[in-house]
């Protein structure tokens, strides 16, 4: 029954409602097994390709046309289905399943929708303009230092920015919303905001991998994590070349920025610079969320979305 297939025709941003599946390729990132109401066996999958993400159901009468072997998650699968749709996002009802052995990983690694070279010829550019000495120098530092690993790395496994190149478009994101915030309170150091910005998530380059498709946490991002790999990153480029003073406000930032304890920062925001990376973290994380919620939305007749992890309420749809 394994089926060899090398092409892939549809991506999921391109499915719609009733389109019919032939031997798709999809990513699979989870299977949970569970009875329905009748207490009949059915799986719940969740599907990916380099677009996004989907739900998928076999039911009962399905489940004998599922390739066993296919069943395990990080494998990339042929699928036969049709594309549904559950509270006014898309979903596919499989009807069978196999193991596909020639693929082009490409297809199914999620990445950014930018440009990854002017991405980095922009924070390149704005590091060059930094005035001061020792925080221009410590970023070039870095930038040469760790270029490919932060060209490549995600910020998160499945909340914003979750794709190869995502920490690289979060951190232009909230430099970009920097610009306008440093020149409404000049109180603010804009090389420190700048700096702060920068190295706030870059223990993220060695908190997450991609294995196969999928962004898995390393060892070390699950035993430490990265605002304490991100502290551990600036003390070891730290050779003489920030002042007492200057570490200590950086490492700061790097330590507040999920703004409080309940969230992972050992210490809450106690300065300007701090609480302004914290916030604007804070509102790229959060209206990238909005973002992907209207963007699942898109052709649902619903009001209001289901409540998505990480965001309070149901976000508004419109009528």
């Amino acid at each position: 029954m394994s089926k060899t297939m090398t092409e892939k025709v549809y991506y999921i941003n391109q499915l719609e409602k009733g389109q019919v599946l032939d031997g798709e390729l999809f990513g699979l990132t989870q299977i949970k097994r569970a009875n329905d109401r009748n207490n009949k066996p059915y799986l719940d999958l969740e599907m990916v390709d380099k677009t996004g993400s989907i739900k998928a159901k076999v039911w009962s009468d399905s489940l004998d046309r599922i390739e066993n072997s296919a069943l395990e998650e990080g494998q990339v699968i042929s699928v036969n289905g049709i594309v549904s749709e559950f509270n006014g996002t898309a979903q596919l009802t499989v009807q069978s399943i196999a193991s596909v052995k020639n693929y082009d990983i490409g297809n199914f690694v999620m990445s950014s929708s930018k440009d990854i070279d002017e991405l980095w010829n922009d924070l390149s550019t704005r590091v060059k303009k930094i005035k001061s000495t020792e925080l221009k120098t410590i970023l070039e530092k870095l930038l040469s230092t760790y270029k490919d690993e932060i060209k490549k790395s995600p910020a998160a496994r499945g909340m914003h920015h979750h794709f190869i190149g995502g920490l690289l478009e979060h951190v232009i994101e909230m430099l970009k919303i920097a610009d306008s915030v440093t020149e409404l309170y000049p109180e603010a150091d804009p090389d420190m905001v700048t700096a702060g910005i920068i190295f706030h998530d870059i223990g993220k380059i060695k908190e997450y991998a991609v294995d196969g498709f999928q962004i898995v946490h390393t060892k070390e991002g699950k035993l430490i994590g990265h605002i304490v790999i991100g502290i551990q990153m600036l003390n070891n480029l730290n050779t003489d070349i920030l002042s007492e003073e200057t570490r200590l406000r950086l490492s700061h930032i790097i330590l507040s920025h999920h703004t409080i304890k309940e969230f992972g920062s050992p210490v809450t925001p106690v300065t300007i610079e701090a609480m302004i990376v914290a916030k604007i973290d804070d509102l790229s994380a959060k209206v990238r969320l909005v973002q992907k919620v209207l963007e699942n939305n898109k052709d649902s007749n619903s009001v209001f979305a289901k409540r998505e992890f990480g965001i309070e309420g149901e976000i508004y749809l419109g009528e």
